[in-house]
């Protein structure tokens, strides 16, 4: 017997985590998206924004669009890819669905609620 042949038969059998890290990136993605979002929103208003920052809530839903986006671009199970890959996957769908939601914003005539 080979070494390697040994070497594979002694390996524990792979573990069935994937539905977990699966959940567990989306969490961190959504969470990251509505922080940042969050915090844009306070640090204008603390720099003197004159404006309810509650009115934001209710396009908080966006992050919704983020998460598609992301899986989307593939970014979604966590497969190892090389880092810039990865960086340009991320910067090309968060680039794309700031540019689809201003659009819609635009579209919608309800720029002045939001500028």
């Amino acid at each position: 017997m080979t070494t390697a042949a040994w070497a594979l038969r002694t390996f524990p059998p792979p573990r069935r985590t994937f539905p977990l890290r699966l959940v567990s990136l989306l969490v961190a993605d959504a969470m990251a998206v509505f922080l940042a979002g969050a915090a844009a929103v306070l640090a204008r208003y603390a720099f003197g924004g004159h404006f309810d920052p509650r009115l934001y809530l209710h396009i908080s839903g966006a992050t919704a669009a983020f998460l598609v986006a992301y899986a989307a671009a593939g970014l979604y199970p966590a497969v190892i890819v090389h880092p810039v890959a990865e960086l340009e996957r991320i910067f090309r769908a968060t680039t794309l669905t700031v540019l689809g939601l201003a659009t819609v914003s635009f579209f919608a005539r309800e720029v002045e609620a939001y500028s």
